[in-house]
């Protein structure tokens, strides 16, 4: 009838476990590589600008005034 050679309790089915555990293992070491891989970090994390970044973004929010910005860029620049 059934010899169990097939059936997943028996003696064939025993490779299927440590593969199934090996490919789980493999995804999530490949999702943890991907997210530290990307530009901005993990989710959620804002990167952390180059200091003409943050001031050109302090600039267009309002933070400083022109005159302020072109003070600080020409620090920058030399």
């Amino acid at each position: 009838m059934h010899d169990g050679w097939m059936s997943w309790n028996g003696h064939g089915g025993m490779w299927l476990g440590p593969i199934f555990w090996l490919v789980i293992l493999a995804v999530a070491v490949w999702l943890a590589v991907s997210l530290l891989r990307r530009d901005d970090g993990w989710p959620g994390q804002r990167r952390q600008g180059t200091p003409r970044e943050i001031l050109d973004e302090r600039f267009a929010r309002g933070d400083i005034d022109e005159d302020e910005y072109k003070r600080r860029r020409d620090m920058l620049d030399a």
